[in-house]
């Protein structure tokens, strides 16, 4: 029986961090290797981190795509 590894970045309680990047014609934002989760406590995540206890999936992902 094959267990799927559960990441941080898939769960609905971590909020990834950006970085703002102002660039000629417009602002983009680019992910960093860092975020923060919520629950129980507020702690610095890394998104590729194992999930926790905490884990819950997000809705979309439960749900499937919405258009």
């Amino acid at each position: 029986m094959e267990q799927t590894k559960k990441h941080c970045k898939d769960c609905q309680y971590l909020h990834q961090h950006y970085i703002r990047e102002d660039g000629f014609e417009k602002i983009t934002f680019k992910q960093t290797e860092a975020g923060h989760c919520g629950v129980p406590r507020l702690k610095l995540k890394k998104p590729q981190a194992t999930a926790c206890e905490h884990y819950q999936e997000h809705q979309n992902q439960q749900e499937g795509a919405m258009a």
